[in-house]
Parts: C-alpha cells; structure tokens; sequence
C-alpha cells in the first residue's frame, strides 16, 4: 500500500503527540493506519503511537536539501538524531554542518560517534574521511595514526563505471593530487547527479584539503623568501608526518638540505650525472645547472611562471653560491701564491682574513641585529655563532630573544616559546635580557610579519 506520509513526518517533525485519532484528523484513513502499524512505522504504546521510521525521515530530510529548503531538512536531520542518536547519515549531515560553519572540534566529536557505528562495514569510507581530515592543522594526532594510506591506494577496480570513477577519486587523494581529485569528483557529480551525503562530506573535506594545501605552499614560499631553511625543513619534517610530500614539496626539501650543507661545509658536491634526462636525475647526479634547464622545461610546458617557482629559485641560489665558492677558492689560491713571491715570511701569519665576505664586530661595538641578519643569510646555527665570534653570556640570550621574536614574525609561535623559555630558566640572565625577555613575551601576540598592530595602526 502506498502511503503519503508527509502529514505524519510533519507532526513528527513538531512533536504532535500521535494517536488514531490526531492521525484520522490529518487524513489519514483506517486501513492506512493498520498498515502503518503491520509494518511497524508506527508502534502502540498504551493509547498513542511511537512513531518508527527514522530512515523515511530521513529520505524526507533530504528531499529538502535538493529543493534547497535547508532550515526543514536541518529540522528533520536533527529530529532523526532523536530518535535514533547513532543514526550514521543523520550523523554524517550534523558533521557537514557543523565543519561547513568551521566548528572543528564539535565536528570532530561528532565525527568519533560516525567512526564507532558499524566500523567494518564503513571501513573505507571512514579511512577517507579520517585522512583528509589528518591533512588539516591543528587536528589531534590521533586521526593521523588511524589512516592506512596503504588501503587508499590500493582499491581494486569493479565492473561498474560510477565505482571506478569513485575508486580514483579516492587513490588520487592518496597521492596528494587533491585538486585532480577535485576535477574527478565534480565530473562524478556531473555525471551521477543523485545526491548522497557521502559525496557532500568528501567534497567539503575535499575542499579544506585544499584550502589548507595552499596555505602550505604559500608558507614555504614566504620562507624560502626568507631564506629560513632550517625552518623550512622541520615545516617539511610535520608534514611527512601527516601524509607523503607531493614532488615538488620533495625537490623543496632535497634542495634545501643541499643550501645548508654548502653553507656550512664551503665543499662544492661532485658532479655524477653529465647527460641527465631529467630533474630528478639531474639532482641526484649534483648536476645543478642542468636540473635548472630540466626545470625551464617543465615550466614552459605546463606555462608556469619560472620567476614565481620554488623550485627555480633554489636552483638559482645554489648555483650562485657554487659559483661564489669556486671564485673564493680561486682567490685564495691566487693570494697564497702572491704572497709566497712577493710577501716577507713574518707578513704570512696576517693573511687568515682571506676569503672573508663580511666580519662581525667584536666587544662591545657589536650590533646583535646585525648578528641576527648575518647569521640568516649564511644560514648558521647558533653555536657556529658562539664557537666562532667568542659570544658572551650576554649576548647569547639576548640572540635567543631576537630569534625569538622573528620565529613570532614568521607564525612559528612553538619555536619561538622554545627559545623565550631557554633564556628564561637561565640563572642569572642581566637586567637588560630581563627587560628584553618581558618585552617579547607581552608583545608575541601582536606580532605579525614582523611588524605589531600598535604601529600598524599609528601608520
């Protein structure tokens, strides 16, 4: 028998109380009663009915989403949950609304109810979700220990197109080619225009994914902008935690380890790879200049711009530097030469400033900006600093403070609490890093890009 059973939901929907009575009123006839009763939908209890037909709200619920009457279907949605709390669809739609409104941890506690309601059934479904919802920050880390990746990208084709279409979207996430995984899911939606909550929530997740993506590529342009590449590489380091670096964030990574070690070592690497065919071989062989037409390449064949590439830009630094180190070593053998010719013996023990680029000032006339500045741009660590420039008590915690506050500048608030707790469980730090330290712990909140909002505003 079919049954409209608008009328019913309806009062449902209003908490009517249900009897044969307020259900004849709506117009409903005794036989459609009885049947409502044969089949369970409703159920009596003393003088009224429970009603029990959670998944017929439910289907009314969405019926509303497609008329894009979204304030009834929330009402039905929610009047589901009543009704049976561990409803996982109504469950699923609660989570869309409440991460679509970007309340996070509300959503994520309704997201562990989901993962709790019949786990092997919705087992990979659940892995999709919890790993798009591992690649976002500032998520407990316990949804990154709960993905299996492995599982995503081996799922096995079937003999219906919409499932294969399905089972891409899902290996191309698992890859990291979230946008190509973006353009797959909208020509599924395209194709098989049935709503289903299931591809709403992958959808927005999707879509946060990324959002958040961006945001990374755009933080390690500003670094790499800023030459911060230790930094860059712990920023890298997290997010291997999360998920696989896609190819370009690897060549980021290689390239910046590459920068530090000629900073540090001056040992230019040995070429091993004469004619390679591409970058990768090209990196792996040492061979720098030739990665960068390997790159130019690429570039020009996908029209991206080459002055705005990451990749581009370190190649470039490093040639640089190699090609500085090649001048400096020349130099140098040029000036022992000269000064074994030309240059009394006594003269010799005044020749170890060769080869010097920049000097720092000693004692008292020395600037710890300027420190700061040099440090950065050769990219040394602090105990190089110390070991090498004989730094005082002093002046090393006042150092911490001032890398302290550019960590603050740069959004890296974790690293810059790491340095300003070091000087403070110092003994006997002087009055003047007391004031410093004080400082900078009142005004790190303010901080932004290295420049406060209090002076923003007086500009």
């Amino acid at each position: 028998m079919k049954i409209d059973m608008t009328a019913l939901y309806e009062m449902v929907i209003r908490n009517m109380v249900i009897t044969r009575e307020s259900l004849k009123f709506k117009g409903y006839t005794d036989e459609e009663i009885n049947y409502l009763l044969q089949t369970q939908k409703l159920i009596a209890v003393n003088n009224q009915y429970q009603f029990n037909d959670v998944e017929g709200l439910y289907k009314y619920g969405e019926s509303f989403i497609i008329h894009f009457n979204s304030l009834k279907a929330k009402a039905c949605f929610k009047k589901c949950r009543q009704l049976n709390p561990t409803h996982r669809s109504a469950l699923l739609q609660r989570f869309f609304q409440l991460f679509s409104a970007n309340q996070i941890q509300e959503a994520l506690s309704c997201f562990d109810i989901i993962l709790t309601i019949e786990p092997e059934k919705y087992y990979e479904e659940n892995n999709l979700y919890t790993y798009l919802i591992s690649l976002l920050e500032d998520v407990p880390e316990k949804y990154i220990a709960m993905v299996n990746v492995t599982e995503l990208s081996q799922i096995k084709g079937t003999s219906s197109e919409e499932k294969n279409l399905e089972n891409e979207i899902k290996r191309t996430i698992s890859e990291n080619k979230l946008t190509f995984a973006m353009s797959l899911l909208n020509d599924l939606l395209a194709k098989y225009p049935t709503y289903t909550i299931s591809r709403g929530v992958l959808k927005l997740l999707l879509s946060k994914a990324i959002d958040n993506d961006e945001l990374i590529k755009a933080t390690i342009f500003k670094m790499i902008n800023k030459e911060c590449y230790y930094e860059l590489i712990q920023y890298l380091e997290n997010i291997k935690k999360r998920r696989k670096l896609d190819t370009q964030e690897y060549y980021i990574f290689y390239l910046s380890k590459v920068l530090i070690d000629l900073i540090n070592s001056k040992v230019i690497p040995t070429i091993t790879a004469f004619h390679p065919r591409n970058i990768s071989e090209a990196l792996r062989g040492n061979n720098f200049e030739e990665a960068i037409i390997q790159n130019k390449l690429f570039l020009r064949k996908n029209n991206r711009d080459k002055k705005e590439d990451p990749i581009m830009i370190l190649l470039k630094r490093i040639c640089k530097m190699i090609n500085q180190l090649k001048l400096e070593e020349s130099a140098l053998e040029v000036d022992k030469e000269e000064l074994n010719a030309d240059e009394p013996m006594d003269l010799l023990d005044n020749s170890s400033d060769v080869g010097e680029i920049t000097e720092i000032p000693s004692n008292d006339s020395r600037d710890l900006n300027d420190i700061l500045f040099f440090m950065k741009e050769r990219n040394l660590s602090l105990e190089d600093l110390i070991i090498n420039y004989n730094l005082n008590f002093e002046e090393i915690q006042i150092l911490k403070l001032l890398m302290a506050k550019d960590c603050y500048s740069l959004g890296f608030e974790a690293l810059g609490d790491k340095y300003l707790k070091e000087v403070s469980e110092q003994p006997g730090i002087t009055e003047r890093v007391s004031a410093l330290l004080v400082e900078i712990q009142k005004n790190k909140k303010t901080i932004i890009y290295g420049i406060s909002r209090k002076r923003k505003t007086e500009q």
